[in-house]
C-alpha cells in the first residue's frame, strides 16, 4: 500500500499546490486508503491562502505609500508603518490572514480515526501534508526563514526613518532608501508568485503513506488514534489551525507525531525547532523514540530551524509534539523543496525504516505507567 499511495499521489497527480484541484484528488485518494484500512473518515473543509506570501507583498506595496507620504505627514505615516508591521507579525506566525484575503480558496483535511472501546486514556495523532511546497533550490533553502524578514525589516527602517523626518526635517530625502526597497521586494514577490513552480511533493507523500502504514498497528482499547492528512500545509499550517479550532483537544492525553516529509536523507528526530528561537521537543516524546533506537531502526537526535513545522506551533500551545523527518549530513531537509522531489529518489530502506520506528513508538503507548495515570504513556 505504502509503495502504490507515494506512485499516485507523486507520479500520477504530481504537484499539488495547497487548496489546487490537484489537493483535492489527493485528498480523495487518501480518504479511500483510509477506509480501506478500517478507519472511520470525515473531511474537514476550511478556505485558505492561495498565494502564502502574497499578504507581504501587500505590505510592501502599502508600505511604499506610506514612505511617500512620509514626505508631507510623517506622524500618519509612523501610525501606518506601526500597524503594517504588527500585521506582518501576523503574517509570520499564523495562517497568513492578508494573503487570503486577496485570493482565498477551499482546502481540506482528511481525518481518519480508530475509536478507543472505553474512555481513551492517549490519544495519538500522526500528521503530515496533503500538499507540496513550492521549489526552492538547496542553496537558497538555507536562507529560506531569513528571507521571511525582508519586508518587516524594511518596515522598520521606514519606521526610524519617518521618526528622524519628524524632529529633523532636513533628513526627509534619506525615505527614499525604504521607498525604493520596499517596492522593490513588492515588485519581486509579485514575480515570484507569477512564476512559483511546485514540486510533486514524494517526500511529502511518503510521510503521508508511512502514516498510514503504521496506523494499522494494533493498539490497546484505551488508546485512541487520529491520522490526518492536512491540506495547504505550506500555507502558513492553515490546515492545523483548522482542525485545532474545530477540535480543541484535551492537552494531557493528546500526543502529536508529525511526520512532514521522509523517504530521503537520514530518519531524524528534531530536538529543538522553531524559527527565531529555538524551541526544545517535547521530552516525554523524545524519550519514547530515545529508547527506541536500535540498529534495525538507527536514528539521530538534531535540531532544525530552517521550517516552521507543525509541532513548533503545537508545541506553542502546550502539546505534546514531535517531529520525525529525513535530513541531509548537513542539517538541511533531504528532498524538501527540492525539483528532483520524485519517487524514483526515494530511498526504499529510508522508508521502512521510518515505518518500523513509528510502529514501534505507537505500541509503546499501549503500556501503562506505574501509577496509571490518565493520559500516560
Amino acid at each position: 500500500m505504502q509503495s502504490r499511495v507515494i506512485a499516485v499521489l507523486a507520479d500520477e497527480i504530481g504537484p499539488r499546490p495547497a487548496t489546487s484541484t490537484a489537493e483535492a484528488r489527493a485528498a480523495a485518494l487518501v480518504a479511500a486508503q483510509m477506509r480501506q484500512i478500517g478507519l472511520e473518515v470525515g473531511v474537514q473543509t476550511f478556505a485558505a491562502a492561495a498565494a502564502p506570501s502574497a499578504g507581504l507583498g501587500l505590505l510592501a506595496a502599502i508600505g511604499t505609500a506610506a514612505a511617500l507620504l512620509g514626505w508631507w505627514l510623517p506622524v500618519p505615516s509612523m501610525l501606518l508603518v506601526a500597524l503594517l508591521l504588527w500585521l506582518s507579525g501576523r503574517e509570520l506566525n499564523g495562517p497568513p490572514t492578508l494573503a487570503a484575503m486577496l485570493r482565498r480558496h477551499p482546502s481540506q483535511n482528511v481525518i481518519g480515526t480508530r475509536a478507543a472501546d472505553r474512555p481513551p486514556r492517549s490519544r495519538i495523532i500522526l500528521l503530515a501534508h496533503l500538499d507540496s511546497p513550492r521549489i526552492v533550490t538547496p542553496r537558497w533553502s538555507r536562507y529560506l526563514r531569513w528571507s521571511l524578514l525582508i519586508v518587516p525589516g524594511e518596515l522598520l527602517l521606514l519606521l526610524g526613518l519617518l521618526a528622524a523626518r519628524w524632529a529633523w526635517p532636513g533628513t526627509a530625502p534619506l525615505l527614499l532608501a525604504p521607498l525604493l526597497l520596499l517596492a522593490g521586494s513588492a515588485a519581486l514577490i509579485w514575480w515570484r508568485e507569477r512564476r512559483a513552480m511546485w514540486s510533486h511533493g514524494a517526500v511529502d507523500a511518503a510521510a503521508l503513506a508511512t502514516t498510514m502504514a503504521a496506523a494499522e498497528t494494533p493498539l490497546a482499547d484505551d488508546v485512541e488514534l487520529w491520522v490526518v492528512a492536512l491540506g495547504a500545509g505550506a500555507a502558513g499550517g492553515a490546515g492545523l489551525h483548522a482542525l485545532l479550532d474545530v477540535y480543541p483537544f484535551p492537552v494531557d492525553e493528546t500526543w502529536f507525531i508529525n511526520l512532514p516529509w521522509l523517504g530521503r536523507g537520514t530518519l531524524t528526530l528534531v530536538t529543538g525547532e522553531g524559527l527565531w528561537r529555538e524551541r526544545p521537543t517535547d521530552p516525554r516524546l523524545s524519550q519514547i523514540f530515545h529508547d527506541l533506537q536500535s540498529v534495525s531502526a538507527p536514528l539521530i537526535r538534531r535540531p532544525y530551524r530552517g521550517e516552521r513545522l507543525d509541532s513548533a506551533r503545537l508545541l506553542a500551545r502546550g502539546y505534546h509534539a514531535i517531529s520525525l523527518v529525513g535530513l541531509c549530513s548537513d542539517g538541511t531537509a533531504a528532498g524538501f523543496r527540492h525539483a528532483d522531489d520524485t519517487s524514483s529518489n526515494l530511498d526504499p530502506h529510508a522508508l521502512q525504516t521510518a515505518v518500523v520506528v513509528l510502529e514501534r513508538a505507537l505500541a509503546r503507548f499501549n503500556r501503562r505507567s506505574g501509577g496509571g495515570d490518565r493520559g500516560s504513556v
